[in-house]
């Protein structure tokens, strides 16, 4: 009897020695199970990154824009003509990297330093998303910027093409990064706008960088440029910038002033709608601002042949027609969805005809900046002149915002019209193949 008592005591004793392990049991198997899918998370983010680096190629940027993922009450700041450069960093503030993409890649108006920079501060916020497509677009962009870029000065294309290497590399895409890695190089070596410190400086982020990706044999070159931060002697020379003289802006007239500030007071109405929720009124404040949209193209447009038959100097018709290309930008990112809400459904079945515009209009403005070329007091400006704006083309071509733009056909004439200059121009921008298309970097020849 004793012994039966003894042993339902024991039964008892492991049975409640079981009931208080089970959360010890949880416990475990959750740990295994969040190692388990941390494992597969790391092991999936190198397969997308192999295979992002195996299969790169160039990309249009304003393609990759995901009108999905855009915030519309952050998108629609636009319309009030505020500076884009603010908006996107208010985006990434408010943690909308795709709306900052959104309002970044339909810019027209943004300077180069400022994409740049903005698209740098862009690809880490999509690194931290995971993002990585989009991160290898930036850097994509930030080099394009910085070999293409008319206005940059070469200490902000070297900085450029430094991140864009070292973004590339981050993405363990070596192969990528060294185009960027020989842009920076060029620069450094031949650039006569550097002094001795900086180049000294540029070459030793090279050599970190080139010692990263596993290029030996360019970290044991670049090292004479550390030891001797020299510039080679060259008679070669820089002149301008020609494009500020050939665009001179013109007043906007006192009833497109009013259009546009009733524009503006729509936006404030549809704001308001959008926080209260109300689907009605929503749908109210957007017709109404999409009439007004309307209403206005209507008036550019107008304005635009008006200017264009007035008696204009070239340059203040290259004005007017920059003002109605920021005009067809914004339309256009109306009509592609951009921000995050369709605005003015009546344009989005019109996006290629508004790109086709978009194309015949940049076509014009080429014309116009040809025709200030050919009234230059000398050959040698007028050469200087036709290489800036072909490499303005292309840039303009490359960032999405010409529909028009045919890269072989451009990347051929601006060959050309460096060529007649070659034995004058400080550097060159050469085109080379780059998966499926061509890739632009500076070099020293041609060759």
């Amino acid at each position: 009897m004793q012994g039966s008592v003894t042993s339902n005591a024991q039964s008892e004793g492991d049975a409640g020695r079981r009931t208080r392990n089970w959360p010890i049991f949880i416990l475990i198997g959750l740990l295994i199970f969040a190692l388990v899918v941390g494992l597969v998370s790391i092991a999936a983010f190198f397969v997308l990154r192999d295979q992002q680096a195996e299969g790169w190629t160039w990309q249009d940027p304003t393609t990759a824009v995901d009108s999905t993922r855009v915030r519309p009450d952050i998108a629609v700041l636009t319309l009030l003509d505020e500076a884009p450069g603010t908006l996107i960093w208010e985006a990434l503030e408010a943690g909308e990297p795709d709306t900052a993409y959104a309002i970044l890649a339909y810019s027209s108006v943004l300077s180069d330093a400022e994409r740049a920079g903005d698209l740098q501060a862009l690809a880490k916020e999509f690194e931290t998303a995971g993002a990585l497509d989009l991160v290898a677009l930036a850097y994509q962009q930030m080099h394009t910027l910085a070999a293409l870029s008319p206005a940059l000065p070469d200490i902000t294309r070297a900085e450029a093409s430094l991140a864009a290497a070292e973004g590339f590399l981050g993405l363990d895409m070596a192969e990528t990064a060294r185009p960027s890695l020989d842009q920076a190089e060029t620069l450094a070596r031949y650039s006569p706008l550097l002094a001795p410190v900086q180049r000294q400086e540029i070459a030793r982020r090279l050599l970190r960088l080139y010692e990263e990706a596993g290029f030996e044999r360019e970290a044991q070159y670049i090292g004479d440029l550390i030891r001797q931060p020299v510039g080679l002697p060259d008679a070669r020379l820089v002149q301008g910038p020609f494009l500020p003289s050939f665009r001179q802006t013109v007043p906007e007239p006192r009833h497109l002033l009013d259009t546009i500030n009733e524009r503006h007071q729509l936006v404030y109405r549809f704001l308001q709608a959008w926080d209260s929720g109300d689907s009605g009124q929503i749908e109210g404040a957007r017709a109404a601002l999409a009439r007004a949209l309307i209403a206005e193209d209507g008036l550019r447009q107008a304005l635009y042949d008006e200017n264009l038959e007035a008696s204009l100097l070239l340059s203040q018709k290259a004005g007017v027609v920059l003002g109605y290309l920021n005009w067809l930008a914004l339309k256009s990112m109306i009509a592609n969805g951009a921000l995050g809400i369709s605005l003015v459904p009546e344009w989005e079945s019109q996006s290629e005809t508004i790109a086709a515009r978009q194309g015949e209009v940049y076509g014009f403005l080429n014309v116009l900046y040809r025709d200030q070329v050919a009234i230059l007091p000398s050959s040698s400006e007028s050469a200087f002149a036709r290489v800036e704006i072909a490499r303005l083309q292309n840039l303009v071509g490359r960032l999405g915002l010409d529909p028009g733009y045919n890269v072989e056909g451009m990347a051929l004439s601006m060959e050309d019209v460096q060529r007649t200059i070659s034995d004058q121009l400080a550097l060159l921008i050469i085109d080379e193949p780059w998966g499926s298309g061509i890739i632009f970097r500076l070099a020293e020849s041609f060759e």
